[in-house]
């Protein structure tokens, strides 16, 4: 099994031995602002796990393959991966104050050695 490298999720960011260095602009999803919770940058940075993990299904000349209704088609590879797995649950989609927000779910698993097994 294999593991991603942080360049692999985030091209255009580094890392040193005590940092991350993430721009927000490469979060799918995210809306930059100097307020963004700490709950949305979670989210941001799992969504480019998990979208790095979902390759397009293309055709042999390359054109992405998408559903009747247009939306694209994507492969699951999570299984490819040692330490962390994730499965997409379901669409929601919520009101608030006039405006519809769409809610992706996910839900990710992670595994570890238990010692002595």
């Amino acid at each position: 099994m294999n593991d991603l490298a942080f360049d692999q999720i985030f091209p255009n960011g580094s890392q040193t031995v005590d940092t991350w260095t993430i721009a927000k602009a490469d979060l799918p999803g995210l809306i930059a602002s100097n307020s963004n919770s700490p709950g949305s940058l979670f989210t941001a940075i799992c969504l480019a796990y998990w979208y790095q993990n979902q390759p397009d299904i293309t055709t042999d000349s390359g054109e992405i393959i998408t559903t009747i209704s247009g939306e694209q088609i994507f492969c699951d590879a999570m299984d490819l991966f040692a330490d962390i797995n994730s499965t997409y649950w379901r669409l929601l989609l919520k009101n608030v104050n006039s405006q519809v927000y769409k809610y992706d779910q996910l839900v990710f698993f992670y595994y570890a050695t238990i010692a002595g097994s």
